[in-house]
């Protein structure tokens, strides 16, 4: 098999690189089976764990502990990465939540579970660290963010179909049914990922130090879109609840909504970080979260929760499109695996800690009060942008006058 044309081909002065090349669909294909089949379980394992009698707080630990084990995959993943073994890790992360799937129906026990929850955790972080970080081997680099937005839109895509799909499976055929179809969708990720041809960098398979497992010009991307992700996590944890707590019905549809808007702002938002510059669609995307996560404090109604879920949906897309662009524009390719892994662990560390801080200020403050608490999150990480964006306008004032 010939060595594969990458981004780093053209820089350097060889053949054209096309954006919806080969191994970029395929890359995005096995992406998107590989979320899907990781959604199919996210309604349905915690179902699951309870049926087999296990109390409330088992099967939170046993649903949560994924999430954990992911965060720690995250950062060797990338040093994996950036020694050049893209086929290995990304192969070996598939195999490895495809063995944890397939154990779940056959290891019923506590014990069991929680040992294959937390190997599945190493596999998806793995997985998704490897996949995030190869695509931008493949994508031109005066399209770096439109490309890095078309790439995410088939786990968005999967978002609104697997969660449901999998409940569907559930109910109808049963537990055993749900995890087969789960571990199909990551096989098929495993053959779409086997046919893709890999690019080569010198000096692959070279020794990366472990001071190198993060990469900190990726820190400022991870802390805002920490701040992003926990709106968005306190968001889409208690919709539902807050909606029946107002007496609001069909709030399913809300979560379609918002996954299709994300669908729909993901290329424009690319293509226009990619013209004007990553702050040019950050800023208004931290400007829609910030708005709909305040309000939220004032749903009421169908419509109104609709409008919010287009908002924020736009507004979510844009943001960590511009963000993550942001997060590897700059770096050397042989640190794109530390800076995505860095960037990933701000995303993690807000689906983990925005609902639990979300519930606490619930039980204490109510909903209302909880979404302004949140909005003021995605607050401060527009703060801070906007604090970036006039500090390098002023830094390049003082050189242009110098």
């Amino acid at each position: 098999m010939g060595r594969s044309v990458g981004a780093d081909d053209v820089r350097a002065g060889g053949p054209a690189l096309r954006l919806w090349n080969r191994n970029f669909v395929l890359l995005m294909a096995a992406n998107t089976c590989v979320v899907c089949s990781y959604l199919m379980l996210m309604p349905t394992f915690p179902l699951y764990v309870r049926s087999l009698g296990n109390r409330e707080d088992v099967v939170g630990w046993l649903t949560g502990v994924f999430t954990l084990t992911a965060m720690m995959a995250r950062p060797v993943a990338g040093r994996a990465l950036d020694a050049g073994l893209f086929r290995r890790t990304y192969l070996f992360g598939q195999l490895v939540s495809l063995v944890s799937i397939l154990a779940y129906p056959i290891v019923p026990s506590t014990a069991g579970l929680l040992a294959f929850r937390l190997l599945h955790g190493v596999g998806i972080g793995v997985t998704t660290t490897s996949a995030q970080t190869i695509v931008t081997e493949f994508v031109p680099k005066d399209r770096l963010a439109e490309g890095i937005g078309y790439f995410g839109l088939g786990s968005f895509v999967a978002m609104a179909v697997a969660p449901a799909l999998g409940l569907y499976v559930a109910d109808t055929f049963g537990f055993a049914a749900v995890f087969a179809a789960s571990a199909c969708m990551m096989a098929f990720g495993a053959a779409f990922g086997l046919a893709v041809r890999y690019a080569r960098r010198l000096g692959a398979g070279r020794s990366v130090p472990p001071s190198a497992l993060l990469e900190r010009s990726a820190a400022l991307p991870a802390a805002v879109a920490f701040c992003a992700g926990v709106s968005h996590s306190a968001v889409t944890a208690f919709a539902a609840l807050y909606a029946e707590s107002r007496g609001v019905e069909h709030i399913g549809v809300f979560f379609t909504v918002f996954a299709f808007a994300v669908v729909l702002s993901r290329p424009i938002a690319g293509k226009i970080a990619d013209r004007k510059g990553v702050f040019a669609a950050l800023i208004p995307g931290l400007v829609a979260v910030v708005a709909a996560t305040a309000a939220m404090a004032a749903a009421d109604r169908l419509a109104l929760f609709l409008a919010i879920a287009v908002l924020l949906g736009v507004g979510h897309g844009a943001a960590i499109n511009a963000l993550q662009t942001m997060a590897v524009l700059g770096v050397d390719g042989n640190r794109r695996g530390a800076a995505v892994s860095t960037f990933y662990l701000g995303l993690d560390l807000a689906a983990g800690l925005g609902p639990a801080l979300g519930g606490t200020a619930v039980s204490r403050a109510g909903y209302p009060a909880m979404f302004l608490l949140a909005s003021t999150c995605s607050l401060v990480g527009l703060i801070a942008s906007i604090a970036v964006v006039r500090r390098a306008k002023s830094r390049a004032k003082r050189r242009h006058s110098a």
